[in-house]
């Protein structure tokens, strides 16, 4: 009987995954945004802002666009990390504090940067980032 059981976990433990991306209940959303995040970044990281747009919100494409052409350009991001997370709106939007580590090309000089991102949840998008402006420190 115990076989039976772990065996039957086993083959549920899929489908329970699948649903659990899907992004229904408030906590499937706030697991959600770190790995969303994460790929947004390795694009920006890699210099690919065709692939980086695909993260952003369709209304918000063409205010962004443009600045991910620009640092593809003139700037390598060599690492993002997040600083900190606020949920807002039963998890459906968020607010990323980001430390962007940088520099200028063609100046091997490492910059910091703290941006604040605003990302927003969609059923049948996962989440897409709405908005990004630089924090000023001090």
């Amino acid at each position: 009987m115990l076989l039976l059981s772990s065996l039957s976990g086993c083959f549920l433990a899929p489908a329970i995954d699948s649903f659990n991306k899907l992004g229904v209940t408030e906590s499937d959303r706030q697991a959600l945004l770190e790995d969303r995040f994460r790929k947004f970044s390795d694009a920006l990281y890699w210099g690919a802002p065709g692939e980086a747009i695909t993260f952003v919100t369709p209304e918000s494409r063409g205010d962004l666009e443009p600045e991910f052409r620009r640092i593809r350009k003139q700037e390598k991001i060599v690492d993002s990390r997040i600083e900190s997370v606020g949920f807002s709106d039963n998890s459906f939007t968020a607010t990323i504090e980001v430390l962007q580590k940088y520099y200028r090309v063609p100046y091997y000089v490492v910059n910091e940067r703290t941006e604040s991102q605003e990302w927003k949840f969609h059923i049948n998008g996962g989440w897409l980032l709405v908005s990004t402006k630089e924090v000023k420190d001090g």
